[in-house]
């Protein structure tokens, strides 16, 4: 039996010399398949949070987790971004007393 599909169609046309046109540029530079999953892979981890806690229908435990696990993943996610860049991250500066 085949599995119930969602379908999201989205259309982006930023002006040119925008952050936004930089992002789509590059993301139209790759392989369909690649972009897309680089697409839905920060969907998740940005917004699968929010779509639980809208919904209704998921326990506040469940909601901790899929917010740790979120989180987790933007961590890893910048930190990858600061190696392939090569930038060292901000030092950790002591709260306030």
């Amino acid at each position: 039996m085949a599995r119930a599909r969602e379908n999201l169609n989205l259309r982006l046309q930023p002006y040119v010399g925008t952050p936004l046109a930089e992002v789509v540029a590059w993301l139209n530079s790759m392989e369909k398949r690649d972009a897309n999953r680089k697409i839905e892979d920060l969907l998740v981890m940005g917004f699968l949070a929010y779509a639980r806690l809208d919904s209704g229908q998921f326990s506040a435990e469940k909601l901790r987790i899929t917010c740790l696990a979120c989180c987790d993943a933007g961590d890893k996610h910048f930190s990858t971004m600061r190696q392939t860049l090569q930038i060292e991250p901000a030092p950790m500066t002591a709260l306030p007393a």
